[in-house]
């Protein structure tokens, strides 16, 4: 019984970890966050089910230790401190939820699609009713913002693209272009016609909610994630659907003309801020400016969230203002050294060599197959996105791409007990 009420209250909180930004709700997102780990630790201790898997465990513990030791040589300590206690939480997700069985790494799975739907109802909400409303409201009255906040808000409500429960458009889309791939899983391997038909809803208006967000680097990230995820399923040897597959190539056709549709008309017909090329030259300044500073100083480090200090020391009047490189490696490079960006991409190798493993075992089951190869190619989403923005940096999306990480390894060198599927399941003959 102990455990079952572990494992709810784990599906719960798995449910919830969208809905509560760090930047917004910082209490109740840490309270939310040491409720997971606890219920993970509670669940893990009972199935003796850590990851132990060596080639995983050692670039792990190397990147831990980099974040550790460059937290003491910060330019911003507290900022170095919250990202390493960051990381610290993410791993143990991470250690934690790869040594379960794959059948309870489907159901935290299926709840984040769950989640998703209430996500993007209030980002459909946003669009049709409450930008209205709010931009005269913000004009009119303060309603307690700083100057920067009521000017951000105004222009997010005026430009009316999305954020639902995240703090920009671009951070929404990130979440979205990842769960979309796991929702179109789900789609064909739930047995329940009500719960395959929940996933169907959540599928599209998770769509929908993405081209709310009119992120281009959205999108492009998600439409890579679905052509992988045809490769994969394509590939020989891979166990075949036919209805999936054809299903699939479809909507990889459809995500892309969406792509070239938002892409063309950013481009062309956008104005102010929502204008492509504007958007492009803001990141080209972030990354000119990150290579200024790897080349002035290669091998020396300034700790998480040290960017933003010498962002505003390199670039004193640049037109566009940012604390974020808007590019993993780069922002990776400046504040954890060449080494921490070394280990990391290890690390992130190890994961997709670890998945590709997986695959080849799960190929006779089509279900296994294709649960590790949309979860693979929502790894891939977030790591592209993260080339042009930096969502890698917020604990809001950052622990959703941990989990998928997890989902897509397996404890090669541990025991699998077949009493574990004793846990609650979404649903009556939901087949996950």
């Amino acid at each position: 019984m102990p455990k079952k009420i572990l494992w709810i209250i784990v599906m719960a909180v798995a449910f919830l970890l969208p809905f509560f930004s760090s930047d917004a709700f910082k209490t109740q997102t840490y309270t939310l966050y040491a409720l997971f780990a606890a219920g993970l630790f509670g669940i893990a201790a009972v199935n003796r089910s850590w990851l132990n898997n060596k080639a995983l465990i050692l670039p792990l513990s190397l990147w831990l230790f980099v974040v550790f030791f460059t937290s003491f040589y910060a330019l911003y300590r507290p900022g170095a401190f919250t990202g390493m206690c960051n990381m610290l939480f993410y791993a143990f997700v991470f250690i934690t939820v790869a040594g379960i069985e794959d059948k309870m790494k489907k159901q935290l799975a299926f709840m984040l699609v769950i989640g998703s739907i209430l996500i993007s109802a209030r980002a459909i909400f946003q669009y049709f009713v409450f930008f209205e409303k709010i931009a005269p409201l913000i004009q009119e009255r303060a309603l307690g913002l700083s100057e920067k906040e009521a000017l951000y808000i105004t222009d997010i409500a005026l430009r009316q693209r999305t954020i639902s429960t995240f703090v920009t458009p671009n951070l929404l889309a990130s979440y979205l272009s990842m769960v979309n791939l796991i929702a179109l899983f789900f789609c064909f391997v739930v047995k329940s016609k009500a719960f395959r038909g929940a996933c169907l809803l959540a599928l599209l208006m998770n769509c929908y909610s993405l081209w709310l967000t009119r992120s281009a680097a959205g999108l492009v990230s998600f439409a890579i994630g679905v052509f992988l995820l045809n490769l994969l399923m394509s590939a020989k040897g891979a166990p075949r659907e036919k209805r999936f597959r054809i299903t699939l190539a479809v909507f990889c056709a459809v995500v892309f003309a969406a792509m070239a549709c938002l892409t063309t008309s950013r481009i062309i017909y956008d104005t102010g801020t929502d204008k492509m090329l504007l958007s492009l030259a803001g990141r080209l300044e972030f990354w000119k400016t990150a290579m200024r500073i790897i080349t002035d100083q290669p091998f020396q480090f300034v700790g998480l969230e040290g960017f933003g200090f010498l962002y505003r020391l390199y670039a004193p009047y640049a037109q566009f203002e940012s604390t974020m490189a808007h590019n993993l490696f780069l922002q990776l490079w400046i504040e954890t050294g060449i080494m921490g960006m070394a280990v990391f991409i290890w690390f992130a190798a190890s994961v997709v060599l670890a998945a590709i493993r997986g695959l080849k075992k799960a190929r006779p089951v089509f279900e296994d197959y294709a649960f590790k190869s949309a979860c693979l190619g929502a790894v891939f989403v977030f790591l592209i996105h993260n080339m042009l923005d930096f969502s890698f940096f917020v604990p809001q999306t950052a622990v959703i791409f941990w989990l998928l990480c997890a989902f897509i390894v397996s404890n090669e060198n541990g025991r699998q007990k077949s009493d574990r599927g004793e846990c609650l399941k979404p649903g009556p003959e939901a087949g996950i």
